[in-house]
């Protein structure tokens, strides 16, 4: 049952108006912590519009509220002020969106718009909630470590593999298709160290794990999960042929399958000559503006980015040999010499994606 909320005083409708109710029913949001998010909300183009955000508890606290063509928050509640705006220069054309900038863990809850125009009144009504980060996967040596940080409730983690590891008692398991359902390692496994969870001083979690591959495994994947009461998110590492993998992860808030984002991975070889300056490419286009990091040998870290407008990080062993770095990510290396053979793997992430690029770096020549 839908009910017509009516507009405080001064906002409301002018006089001789029929207001008609349209309404959405409730939809769910899922808002990353700490970042903004958009609640959407649209109504029928008009030049004078009232717009009402509130969120649906105790007191039913106002969010934001605009009319008489400007905002109006002067009775905004203490917990949203300083954080909420609307798309003024679109609101005629009827779009009633709040932006909320600051996710909090407070801030999950429901919330109904409320926005009236001379054509009618619409109201719809949103279930936030602030949901599991990214989870992230990479290898280091003979291990792969699962980790993600700022969650909120506790949080568990669950390995999962296809083929299925071997036991210390048992023979080497049969040989399914890597496509096969991955089967949950238990958390007793040799293979599993101790999942590590912490509290931070914002009451939130950070978790992580690590898996130890067995010597010589064979092509398979290895899948974490990391969950709460209210969301979860999967991240897969799929081996594919000695030492190439690919990763992938379901979408926000999704765990079915056959909804997941695809991350590809390149693999390319260079060769190079003693004290000579080389570049490797991180992604072939449309990666500036997004985090990245170069490792070699899946172990040591040469540098980092945590976003578009952040300062590269270089380890320190790696600065002698750091010649440069471009927008795009493109690593390039100096002073070379045969210590620095190997796998460099560069690491893009964006909003959506991630991909892998893997470039096996040799010696050209005597050495």
């Amino acid at each position: 049952v839908h009910r017509t909320l009516r507009p405080p005083e001064g906002a409301s409708c002018k006089q001789g108006m029929t207001p008609l109710l349209f309404s959405v029913s409730d939809d769910e949001l899922l808002c990353v912590y700490g970042h903004s998010c958009v609640f959407p909300c649209s109504c029928r183009a008009a030049a004078d519009v009232v717009i009402h955000w509130i969120k649906i508890t105790s007191g039913d606290p106002l969010v934001h509220s605009f009319y008489s063509q400007r905002d109006q928050l002067g009775n905004q509640a203490p917990a949203f002020r300083g954080r909420t705006s609307l798309f003024g220069g679109q609101i005629p054309g009827g779009n009633a969106s709040l932006l909320l900038g600051g996710v909090r863990v407070q801030d999950g809850g429901r919330y109904r718009c409320h926005c009236s125009t001379a054509g009618g009144t619409t109201t719809r009504t949103l279930s936030v909630r602030v949901h599991v980060k990214a989870v992230r996967v990479h290898r280091e040596g003979n291990s792969i470590t699962c980790s993600s940080s700022w969650i909120y409730p506790e949080p568990e983690l669950l390995w999962a593999s296809s083929p299925p590891l071997p036991t210390p008692s048992s023979s080497p398991p049969l040989q399914t298709p890597s496509s096969s359902p991955p089967l949950q390692i238990p958390s007793s496994s040799s293979h599993l160290n101790q999942t590590r969870v912490q509290r931070t001083q914002q009451q939130l979690y950070n978790i992580s794990s690590s898996l130890l591959l067995p010597e010589g495994e064979a092509d398979g994947s290895y899948s974490c999960t990391v969950s709460t009461a209210s969301s979860s998110r999967t991240a897969t590492l799929r081996r594919l042929s000695g030492f190439e993998f690919e990763m992938f992860e379901p979408g926000l808030g999704q765990t079915d399958s056959s909804r997941t984002w695809f991350l590809p991975l390149r693999r390319l070889t260079q060769s190079f000559s003693i004290n000579s300056i080389t570049t490797l490419s991180c992604s072939a286009s449309n990666s500036s503006g997004r985090s990245f990091v170069w490792r070699f040998n899946h172990s040591q870290s040469i540098l980092s980015r945590a976003g578009p407008d952040a300062e590269p990080a270089v380890s320190e062993g790696w600065r002698p040999h750091v010649g440069g770095l471009s927008e795009s990510g493109s690593l390039t290396l100096k002073d070379l010499s045969e210590h620095q053979e190997g796998e460099y793997t560069c690491e893009l992430s964006g909003s959506q994606e991630t991909t892998l690029t893997t470039t096996y770096l040799r010696v050209e020549g005597p050495t």
